[in-house]
């Protein structure tokens, strides 16, 4: 999605919300995208960012969450022996509130417990999606799990095995599959589930957007009740063998440095940095009782320098 795409949709869902009359999810959208001046604390370089909520649903910050998701995630996958990737759906509901994705994260929780799952399955990682065609909410779940044949009521196919064989064996496992999500369900009906084998990129498949910014937009019904059941529930989870890879592998990771064109990496928003010292020869054009010596200037940036350090910033 391009920045001024995210841009023009960020501004459709504030007016969206507040033709809801929810002015505080508007407010939070309003606090992102707003520039914000880095000034470079040893040469001065100034650099324009932007200010982001860092909410899952905003167009301009879901791309961002995202990819920094499935970088972490990638290590985990990475070290699957045999990934498959699942889709574990429900039936569509008419409204959704946080209580229904909760009860979805639980059923997903109870088909792990079963005897087929422990038995197969060594670990995984799964994300939960949300979306609304006009014929009601759909709430499904993309998992890439470690597993080599996922039934126990049937043997893997072999090379030796016919077409008719293979085909038989995948029927009875899929079978099994279903009949064991729609207990963990409680559902009076059969869900769909779908199975293949993982390749390619498949960690931007599993933690694409819980729900797109267009598809928000696009939604004939309320999107507020959305926005209130996915921002009150953990909607990525790992568990098995890839349960606390992704902690241990963001606490080995150092902290990457901005630096500005001149290589140095200690920022302050502008607005802290009220008068720097100006260039020899150039003529100030704020008043003097305004602007700091440039011996002032000094013994702030080297407090400013000390207290990121200590921080562990630079």
């Amino acid at each position: 999605m391009k920045k001024t795409d995210a841009h023009s949709l960020r501004l459709q869902l504030i007016a969206r919300l507040e033709r809801e009359d929810r002015f505080d999810l508007s407010a939070k959208l309003r606090r992102c995208g707003i520039a914000a001046p880095l000034v470079c604390l040893d040469c001065g370089f100034v650099h324009i960012t932007e200010t982001r909520c860092k909410n899952k649903w905003c167009p301009s910050c879901q791309r961002g969450l995202a990819e920094a998701k499935a970088s972490r995630l990638r290590f985990a996958v990475s070290r699957m022996k045999w990934p498959i990737f699942l889709t574990l759906t429900q039936g569509n509901t008419m409204t959704i509130e946080g209580e229904d994705v909760r009860e979805f994260r639980r059923a997903f929780g109870r088909l792990r417990q079963m005897k087929f799952w422990k038995v197969k399955v060594r670990g995984g990682v799964a994300s939960m999606e949300v979306t609304n065609i006009g014929n009601g909410w759909h709430l499904h779940l993309h998992a890439v799990i470690d597993c080599d044949w996922l039934s126990i009521l049937s043997e893997p196919p072999r090379k030796w095995h016919t077409a008719k064989e293979k085909a038989w064996k995948i029927l009875v496992a899929k079978s099994e599959l279903q009949e064991a999500w729609r207990q963990a369900l409680k559902a009076g009906y059969d869900p769909v589930c779908h199975v293949k084998r993982a390749e390619g990129n498949i960690c931007q498949e599993v933690l694409k957007y819980v729900v797109k910014g267009d598809a928000l937009v696009e939604m004939s019904d309320d999107i507020s009740p959305l926005i209130d059941a996915i921002s009150s529930t953990r909607l990525v989870t790992t568990f098995g063998t890839c349960y606390g890879l992704t902690k241990a592998l963001e606490a080995e990771e150092p902290p990457v440095a901005f630096l500005c064109p001149n290589g140095h990496s200690a920022w302050m928003p502008e607005g802290m940095c009220h008068n720097l010292p100006e260039k020899a020869g150039e003529k100030s054009t704020t008043p003097k009782v305004q602007r700091e010596t440039r011996e002032q200037f000094k013994v702030r940036l080297l407090a400013a320098k000390l207290a990121l350090m200590k921080a562990g910033r630079v």
